[in-house]
């Protein structure tokens, strides 16, 4: 019986049964250590795939912010005659998503005063007080001794920022001061003293200074629907629209519109398409091969960064 056993386990017969067991199991061990590091490997393949695929995107989508916000993707204002108005595009306006028909019947103008002749800007004029009034806020205006001259009154009223500007220009026989307020009926303005010597300077009740024009909005038509505003940069009737008011035109209506030339709109597309190829790039495909040790192996086919797989 003993014996029996002991040749059984290769005694006495020359046989390294220990280093068998060793090599017995290594055999087993090293098909699974392979299948493993197979899988850490295609693992790590498909992670690389899916920053790429990331960094695709997000180049993409910087490239598309860029054709937005340079316009590229904009539709073209369309105006029938620039004559009498512009257009421009601003964000939120769709291709052909306006036409309209406009009828400009005036414009915007500032209201502008002129002085008498003075034949020297730099000489004494007179000290005291005035008072610049523009769309029913008062502003002080002072001309003392360090300003007491044309120009110096000018510079008063240019620093007061009342937003009325004092420009001298040359004329026969001296210089006159042109005064000149924002555009629009409300900002109409005045320039009133209670000192004589000052009164040539004053637009008021009793001065001295001419009215070249009135303070003026613009008017004008929409569809027939009736506008007015204090300038002649007309942004918020037209969505995504910049109007610019050019001449009156009373009688003549202009129409306006957007649409994407075909020459634009084939450039726009090739740009389009050079963004969007990185991000369309095909990620890797994994092929792994899983069963169990004592079974068939099966083949199961994975594409990088996806969620579903198939069994083949």
């Amino acid at each position: 019986m003993v014996s029996s056993i002991a040749n059984s386990l290769g005694f006495g017969s020359g046989i390294d049964t220990q280093q068998l067991v060793k090599d017995l199991a290594a055999a087993s061990r090293e098909p699974k250590v392979e299948r493993v590091s197979k899988l850490v490997q295609q693992n790590q393949t498909r992670i690389s795939a899916l920053a790429q695929a990331r960094s695709n995107l997000d180049g993409f989508a910087d490239s598309l912010s860029l054709m937005v916000s340079d316009g590229t993707l904009r539709s073209t204002p369309t105006v029938s005659d620039e004559s009498v108005l512009g257009a421009t595009t601003r964000a939120g306006l769709s291709a052909d998503s306006f036409a309209a028909t406009v009828e400009v019947t005036q414009l915007a103008r500032a209201q502008t005063v002129y002085s008498g002749i003075v034949a020297d800007k730099s000489a004494a004029i007179g000290q005291g007080t005035m008072t610049l009034t523009v769309g029913g806020v008062a502003r002080t205006i002072t001309v003392g001794a360090a300003n007491d001259s044309l120009d110096g009154l000018a510079n008063a009223i240019n620093a007061s920022g009342a937003g009325v500007t004092a420009s001298i220009v040359a004329d026969d026989g001296g210089h006159r001061m042109i005064l000149k307020g924002p555009t629009g009926e409300a900002n109409a303005f005045t320039l009133e003293t209670a000192t004589p010597a000052l009164t040539a300077f004053s637009n008021g009740p009793g001065g001295g200074m001419t009215l070249g024009q009135s303070a003026a909005n613009a008017t004008f038509t929409i569809d027939g629907i009736a506008f007015s505003r204090a300038t002649n940069i007309v942004d918020d009737v037209v969505p995504g629209m910049s109007l610019t008011l050019k001449k009156a035109a009373p009688g003549q209506p202009v129409d306006i519109g957007a649409s994407c030339t075909a020459r634009h709109d084939q450039t726009d597309r090739r740009r389009f398409r050079r963004c969007l190829q990185p991000a369309q790039e095909k990620p890797a495909v994994g092929v792994e091969h899983v069963g169990r040790d004592d079974g068939p192996a099966r083949t199961r086919t994975r594409i990088a960064g996806a969620g579903r797989q198939g069994a083949d």
